[in-house]
C-alpha cells in the first residue's frame, strides 16, 4: 500500500503537474539558439537558484513562482564556494533547423558531489537518475569521466532543461556545454588519445629522468623512493582530478576519489617534506630544523587522518592544504639558500623542480577558494606545471653532457651556416631567373592590352552593323500608317530579345481580303533575323506575286520554298532550323475567317466566348517532315466587335523573378479580360502585365502578340 502511494506521488510530481503547469518563459529570458554548430556554451543562458536547506521539490521549480528567484549566470564559468548548499540550474535551449537535432549535455567538471537532470519538452518531463562522484560511477548515463546526457532537440522546437547540483562542501567551476552528438564522440575519442599520450609520455619521461639521476649521482636509496613517491602521487591526483581514475580504477569506490582529491595533497606534501630532509645535508645538522620537520611531518599524518575520518569536509581540508604548503615553500626556500652555497647545479635544478611542484599545489588551493582562474585555464597548467617538474629533473642530467652537447651543437653549426650559403646562392639564381620571367610577362601583359584594344574595335564596328540590320529589319515591318488604313483595328505587341528578332509578323489587305501573318523563326539574334526576312520574302512571292489567298497553300508552298532554298536532303540532312506559323484570311466582305497554322494558334472571342483554332504541330522547313506537306484548314464566321489573336510563344515562356514561367493559360486568360478593350488600350494593357511578371528577370525569348478588332 505504502508502495502504491510513493508511486502515485511521484507521478503527480513528475508527470501530470508538470503537464497541467505549462512552463512559462518570459520573453526576456535566454535561450541558447541550436543552428549548425558543433559545440554550444550553455553558461551565459543558465539560471540558478540557490536552495540552502535542500528542501525544495520539483513541483515549486516547474511552477511559474520559482521564476523570480533564478539568477542569470554572468561569469564566463558557474562557480561556487565551498557550500552544502544545493544548486537548481535552469537553461534553455531551441532547435532552429527542420530536423531533430541529437545532442550530448555535458557538464565538464569530473568532480560533482551528486547531479540530476529533468528535461522539459512540451508536456512532457523526462528524468534522470541521480548520478556524482559520491555515487558509484555505473550511474551516469554515458561512461565518460564528465556527466553527459543522450539529448534529442526536435525542430523549431524549446527544450528546457532543470538540473539539482549538490557540491556537497566542495567548490565548483562548472562549464556546461552542448555537442552534436557524432561531434562528442568524435572529441572524446581524441580526449582518450590525448590523456593516454600525456599520462604514458609523462610517465616514460619520469622513468628515463629517475634512472638517468640514478646512474650520474649519488643519490641514497632513501631519496629514490621519496622522489618516487612524489612523482606518483601528483600523477594520480592529476588523473584523480581529471575523473579518470574513479572511470577506470576505482568505479565503486566513490569514498575512495573524495579522498584522493583531499589526502593526496598532503601525502605529496609529506614525501617533499621527507625528501627535503634527505636531500638538504647542512640543514640536517641542524636541531631545531631537524625537530621542526618532525612535527611537521606528524601534522601532515594527523591530517591525513582526518581527511579520511571526515571526507565530507572538504573546506577544512583545502585550509590545511594551505597552511602546510606554505609552510613547505618557506622551508624549501630557506633550505635551498644553505644549500645552494655548495653551487650544486645538480641540487640548483631539483630544487626548481620542488618549487614548481609546490607553486602547483598553491594554485589548486587558490582556485578551490576563489574563482581566479577558469576551469580550462586551470587544467592546462595543472599538466603544464606536473610536465615541467619532470622536464627540469631530465635536464639535471643532462647538465654534465653539456660540453659533448655543445662541441656537437658547435659542429652542427658549422654544416648549417655551408647550407645557408649553398641556399643563398640558389636563391640569388632564383632571383635573376625571376626578374627574367616578369620581364617576359610585362610584355605578355602589353601584347593583351594591344589585343584588348584590337577586339574592342571590332566589337565596335560589328555593333554598329548590328544596329544597321536593325533597322532593314524593322523596315519589313508594317508601320502604323499601313496598319491604319486597313477596315479593321489592327495593333500589335512587339518585344524582341535582342537588337535582331526572329519574331516578326505580315500583314496586308488584297481584293478584300484581309490577311495576317504571325512568325516565330528558329534562334535569336542573327540567325533569327535572317530566317525572318526569308519567310518576310517567300511569303510576299506567294501572296502578292502569285496571288494566293488560301492559308493551307500559302503554308504548303512556304514549306516548299524552305526545303528548296536551304538544300534540305543533302548537305543539310539533319538541318531542323525553320519558323513557327501561324495566318488568318478574313473576307471583310462576309467577315468569314479561315485560318492554317503550324505551332502558331489563332484565338477568337465572339460575345464573351472563347475559340481555338489549333495549328499543326510541326514547323515550316523542318526536316523531320516531307517536302510536300498538306496542311489542313479551319473556318469561322465573325461578328461585329469580335477579336482575333495571334501570338508567339515567348510570352509563355517568359520568367518572374521567381523562375516560374507565365504558361499558355494565362495568356489566354488576359487576352479574355482585355479583349472587350480598344487596341490602343489592350497593347498598353499587355506591355504592362509583361513588365510586372518580367520585374527584374531576363527575357527569355522574342515577345510578339497581334490582335484584329472587327
Amino acid at each position: 500500500m505504502n508502495c502504491l502511494i510513493k508511486i502515485t506521488i511521484r507521478f503527480l510530481l513528475t508527470v501530470l503537474i508538470p503537464a497541467l503547469i505549462p512552463l512559462k518563459i518570459t520573453a526576456a529570458e535566454k535561450a541558447a539558439v541550436i543552428y549548425e554548430e558543433y559545440i554550444y556554451d550553455l553558461c551565459p543562458y543558465t539560471y540558478i537558484l540557490e536552495d540552502s536547506s535542500s528542501k525544495i521539490e520539483l513541483e515549486y521549480i516547474l511552477s511559474n513562482r520559482s521564476n523570480e528567484k533564478f539568477i542569470l549566470n554572468k561569469s564566463q564559468e558557474i562557480h561556487h564556494d565551498h557550500t552544502y548548499s544545493s544548486f537548481w540550474y535552469r537553461f534553455s535551449v531551441r532547435n532552429i533547423n527542420k530536423e531533430d537535432k541529437p545532442m550530448v549535455l555535458v557538464f565538464k567538471n569530473p568532480t560533482i558531489g551528486r547531479l540530476q537532470v529533468f528535461i522539459k519538452r512540451t508536456n512532457l518531463l523526462i528524468e534522470t537518475s541521480q548520478t556524482g562522484i559520491s555515487l558509484p560511477f555505473y550511474t551516469r548515463s554515458i561512461e565518460n569521466k564528465d556527466f553527459c546526457y543522450n539529448i534529442n532537440l526536435p525542430a523549431n522546437q524549446i527544450v528546457t532543461f532543470f538540473c539539482k547540483i549538490e557540491p556537497m562542501g566542495d567548490a565548483l567551476n562548472t562549464p556546461i556545454l552542448l555537442f552534436e552528438d557524432k561531434y562528442f564522440y568524435n572529441t572524446s575519442v581524441n580526449e582518450s588519445l590525448i590523456h593516454g599520450f600525456f599520462y604514458g609520455l609523462l610517465v616514460l619521461t619520469v622513468l628515463v629522468s629517475i634512472v638517468l639521476i640514478f646512474g650520474f649521482s649519488s643519490i641514497s636509496e632513501k631519496m629514490n623512493v621519496f622522489l618516487i613517491g612524489v612523482l606518483v602521487v601528483f600523477i594520480l591526483w592529476n588523473f584523480n582530478l581529471d575523473g579518470l581514475a574513479f572511470q577506470y580504477i576505482w568505479p565503486y569506490t566513490p569514498w575512495l576519489s573524495n579522498f584522493c582529491t583531499y589526502g593526496l595533497p598532503l601525502i605529496g606534501v609529506g614525501f617533499l617534506s621527507l625528501l627535503s630532509n634527505e636531500f638538504f645535508e647542512k640543514i640536517n645538522r641542524i636541531k631545531i630544523i631537524l625537530v621542526f620537520k618532525i612535527i611537521f611531518i606528524l601534522i601532515i599524518i594527523a591530517f591525513i587522518t582526518y581527511s579520511l575520518i571526515y571526507p565530507q569536509k572538504p573546506f577544512y581540508t583545502h585550509l590545511i592544504s594551505i597552511i602546510i604548503g606554505s609552510a613547505t615553500l618557506v622551508f624549501t626556500f630557506i633550505s635551498s639558500y644553505i644549500q645552494l652555497k655548495k653551487d650544486n647545479r645538480f641540487i640548483r635544478y631539483l630544487i626548481i623542480a620542488f618549487i614548481i611542484i609546490i607553486s602547483w599545489l598553491i594554485i589548486t588551493i587558490l582556485k578551490a577558494f576563489s574563482n581566479t582562474f577558469n576551469h580550462e585555464f586551470y587544467f592546462i597548467t595543472f599538466k603544464l606545471f606536473l610536465g615541467s617538474q619532470a622536464i627540469v629533473l631530465t635536464i639535471a642530467v643532462f647538465t654534465k653532457l653539456k660540453h659533448q652537447f655543445s662541441q656537437s651543437y658547435q659542429k652542427a653549426i658549422a654544416q648549417q651556416n655551408e647550407i645557408v650559403e649553398l641556399k643563398t646562392l640558389e636563391i640569388e639564381k632564383k632571383n635573376r631567373q625571376i626578374i627574367l620571367i616578369n620581364n617576359e610577362l610585362t610584355q605578355k601583359n602589353e601584347q593583351i592590352l594591344k589585343k584588348n584594344q584590337e577586339l574592342k574595335y571590332k566589337n565596335y564596328l560589328m555593333f554598329e552593323d548590328i544596329k544597321y540590320a536593325q533597322k532593314i529589319q524593322n523596315a519589313f515591318l508594317p508601320d502604323n500608317s499601313s496598319i491604319g488604313m486597313f477596315q479593321s483595328e489592327v495593333f500589335s505587341f512587339y518585344k524582341p530579345k535582342q537588337m535582331l528578332s526572329g519574331d516578326f509578323y505580315w500583314i496586308n489587305e488584297i481584293k478584300h481580303h484581309l490577311i495576317a501573318a504571325t512568325f516565330d523563326c528558329t534562334g535569336h539574334g542573327i540567325q533569327g533575323a535572317l530566317l525572318s526576312i526569308l519567310g518576310h520574302d517567300l511569303l510576299n512571292t506567294i501572296i502578292i506575286e502569285r496571288n494566293t489567298i488560301q492559308p493551307k497553300e500559302i503554308l504548303t508552298q512556304l514549306h516548299f520554298e524552305f526545303h528548296s532554298i536551304l538544300k534540305y536532303g543533302d548537305i543539310n540532312e539533319n538541318f531542323i532550323e525553320g519558323m513557327d506559323i501561324g495566318i488568318v484570311v478574313i473576307d471583310t466582305r462576309t467577315r468569314s475567317l479561315s485560318f492554317a497554322g503550324a505551332r502558331i494558334p489563332a484565338l477568337i472571342f465572339s460575345k464573351g466566348t472563347m475559340f481555338e483554332c489549333k495549328p499543326e504541330n510541326f514547323s515550316i522547313g523542318n526536316t523531320l517532315r516531307k517536302k510536300s506537306k498538306e496542311f489542313s484548314e479551319q473556318y469561322f464566321e465573325l461578328a461585329k466587335d469580335d477579336m482575333i489573336y495571334m501570338y508567339t510563344d515567348g510570352f509563355a515562356n517568359q520568367f518572374n523573378p521567381n523562375y516560374i514561367k507565365f504558361k499558355n493559360n494565362n495568356i489566354k486568360m488576359l487576352l479574355s479580360e482585355i479583349s472587350s478593350l480598344s487596341t490602343l488600350m489592350q497593347k498598353e494593357e499587355l506591355e504592362k502585365r509583361f513588365n510586372e511578371w518580367k520585374g527584374d528577370a531576363e527575357q527569355t525569348d522574342e515577345v510578339l502578340v497581334i490582335g484584329i478588332k472587327m
